[in-house]
């Protein structure tokens, strides 16, 4: 037996990449991705509701997750509402939207479920679709436009953009921290 027909294991450092054996043509990163690391919340939940839920949470913004509402899921036409923010005034519904919101049975549920939150529980309801929770820096700018921009002028009160004006992660992200 040679020493070129030994099947050696292959442990690549820390921080490199090895070839997929399937293809071997497509890379995979080791270790923890950003978007893993932003990850919180239950470990049953959609990966979409996990990183805003750790959003949330690393951004210092009163909410409940999970909230039933109408009577939830036990009363017909109930509902859970994935995400209650207490820092505006009225109190913000945040739903995740997924691909099963797109059939237009769906939707039009969605919006019937929207306006009986509007206007008989007086919440602000915002949606945001699974797709828009890919990206770090394009959901932190998202969840700022949903939750602080006024609905009805189209603007961002003072008081909410001294709130909290750099991503706490732009250190890690960047190596400095947008002052």
């Amino acid at each position: 037996m040679r020493l070129s027909d030994i099947k050696w294991p292959r442990t690549p450092r820390k921080g490199r990449y090895i070839r997929e054996p399937k293809t071997g043509t497509r890379l995979i990163p080791l270790g923890e991705t950003l978007r893993e690391a932003m990850m919180a919340g239950p470990v049953d939940a959609p990966a979409s509701e996990r990183i805003i839920y750790g959003w949330l949470l690393r951004f210092g913004i009163p909410f409940d997750y999970q909230v039933p509402v109408m009577g939830g899921r036990a009363v017909p036409g109930g509902a859970v509402v994935d995400f209650l923010i207490y820092i505006t005034t009225p109190p913000t519904v945040l739903r995740v939207m997924s691909y099963w919101h797109t059939d237009p049975a769906q939707r039009e549920i969605d919006a019937l479920q929207k306006a009986v939150l509007e206007e008989d529980f007086q919440f602000r309801v915002v949606d945001i679709w699974e797709w828009e929770t890919m990206d770090w820096e394009f959901l932190s700018r998202r969840m700022r436009e949903l939750i602080f921009t006024n609905a009805t002028t189209g603007s961002v009160p003072e008081a909410t953009i001294a709130h909290q004006t750099t991503d706490p992660f732009e250190e890690i992200i960047y190596g400095f921290n947008g002052s």
